[in-house]
């Protein structure tokens, strides 16, 4: 009967090696043989020590072992196979051993034994359940390796699990210690908002007070001053017309200041309503002209419409003269002598754009940024050669800005400068009723040679306190123009008739 061909398929019998260790030269040839067609390498040894020496140096996986050999014991050699490779599978071969013997190998780590005389059979039958039990071993040590990763990973992501627990802790305490300071940020902003509306109130009560304080004795001075330079009152000499001159120019100046301040200050609060109406440009734009005339005469500057045709729009026609005057007024100061100002317009989609242009002294590089900051000049130096209060330019950057319309410029020092700005057409905002300017507030003197007989004035009658101090410009002006003028002084029954 043909012996059945044995296989190791769990098992790479190629990287298994085996080692036979017996004194009967003859069975190391049958089993070397054996276990070479089977595909094992083998390696044989007559003498155990040399085995021993073979092993500690490459090591082994399963070898098969007499007991009884005269160099050595198979016990001992059993046990020093273990020291030297504790993996390896060991099947001793008895022919006269004990039973004793056999359990003590079992005890010393032996796998199986093959008593003399065995077939092959038994050898492939002992041979394959060492394989099977190596072949488990590698397996479990593959196992025990992956387990061990699996649960060195578990481990490190415990620890970030740790460390992201702490650090959420952090972060939960870190907001909270936020929210709290947020919550004191927040009352203390409260706190700072209250004062200043406090603060804005007092302002707005103050500049309203100021308002009147300031600019009714400064129209008075000024009142007074034009009636002197005038001459209303007889001539004045040299001197005394560049005083009088001096004192009107300061007080202008210091007009225009309160004046321009209390705009801005309006336009802050909120408190600055535009009154829109149909406004023609070409008539708020000669009425600007008008306006810094007498300035450009004095350094004859000539000023110039670049337009010619007309156009309408919506807008606050006081403010938007106001925008132009301001422009007008800066391109004539900064403007040489002898030179010009031109001031044009143009219409856009849905918008008018206009610009005024002058030859001047042009806007520094380094200047250019705070063109449109309150209290800025061209001429920063302690002893500046133009006179102004810095917040014609800021006070027209806001008001084209509540025209809801956009402001910028060109510039080139020493060439002069160009000032734009754009206003809509239209405005989504309800304008002011177009009123009809009622003519009958005066009834002017007829021409020299009219044939109509003049028609007298009515009496205008004035009450005032005891204090007024320009009383008598109001009567004087009043009277220049014909009219009969009666003063009625309060809590007095009596009138006086001038």
């Amino acid at each position: 009967m043909q012996r059945r061909e044995t296989s190791f398929p769990e098992l790479n019998v190629k990287d298994t090696k085996v080692c036979i260790i017996d004194d009967d030269e003859l069975i190391l040839d049958v089993l070397s043989r054996h276990l070479t067609k089977l595909g094992f390498p083998v390696q044989t040894f007559t003498v155990p020590s040399k085995a021993l020496q073979k092993i500690e140096q490459e090591g082994i996986d399963i070898v098969i072992c007499d007991i009884n050999m005269p160099e050595m014991g198979g016990l001992e050699v059993l046990h020093k196979i273990k020291n030297a490779a504790p993996e390896a599978e060991v099947i001793m071969m008895s022919g006269r051993g004990t039973v004793d013997e056999l359990t003590q190998a079992f005890r010393l780590g032996a796998i199986d034994y093959l008593k003399k005389p065995f077939s092959l059979a038994q050898v492939d039958m002992v041979l394959s359940r060492a394989a099977t039990t190596l072949y488990l071993k590698r397996l479990n040590k593959q196992y025990q390796e992956e387990l061990e990763k699996k649960v060195k990973i578990l481990e490190e992501l415990h620890q970030k699990e740790r460390a992201m627990r702490k650090a959420l802790e952090y972060l939960t305490q870190s907001v909270l210690k936020i929210n709290k300071e947020l919550w004191l940020s927040n009352q203390k902003l409260e706190e700072s908002n209250r004062a200043i509306m406090l603060a804005n109130q007092y302002k707005s009560e103050f500049l309203a007070k100021v308002s009147h304080e300031l600019r009714t004795p400064l129209n008075s001075i000024l009142g007074f001053a034009e009636v002197l330079r005038d001459e209303l009152f007889g001539p004045l000499n040299e001197k005394q017309k560049q005083y009088v001159e001096n004192i009107w120019k300061s007080g202008k100046h210091l007009l225009d200041l309160i004046n321009d301040i209390l705009d801005i200050s309006s336009i802050e609060d909120g408190a600055l309503e535009l009154n829109y109406e149909k406004v023609k440009v070409r008539e708020v734009v000669e009425e600007a002209i008008c306006l810094v005339q007498e300035q450009a005469k004095k350094k004859n500057i000539s000023i110039q419409m670049a337009s010619s045709y007309d156009l309408s729009l919506e807008a606050d026609p006081l403010r938007l003269r106001q925008i132009l005057y301001n422009l007008l007024s800066n391109a004539v100061k900064f403007s040489h002598e002898n030179s010009s100002v031109e001031v044009g317009w143009t219409e856009q989609e849905e918008h008018l754009l206009f610009w005024v242009r002058d030859w001047g002294i042009g806007i520094p590089k380094h200047m250019k940024e705070r063109v449109f900051h309150k209290f800025h000049q061209g001429d920063s130096t302690l002893s500046r050669s133009y006179e102004g209060t810095g917040l014609g330019l800021a006070l027209t950057k806001k008001l084209v800005q509540l025209h809801r319309g956009k402001i910028w410029f060109e510039s080139e020092e020493g060439k002069g400068t160009t000032f734009y700005f754009t206003i809509p057409k239209k405005t989504t905002v309800q304008t002011s009723p177009n009123l009809e300017e009622s003519s009958d507030d005066f009834i002017v003197p007829p021409e020299i040679g009219e044939e109509k007989k003049r028609v007298p004035p009515p009496p205008v009658v004035v009450t005032v306190r005891e204090d007024e101090p320009d009383l008598d410009l109001i009567i004087r002006c009043l009277k220049d123009m014909g009219y009969d003028v009666r003063v009625e002084e309060q809590d007095k029954t009596c009138n006086q008739k001038h």
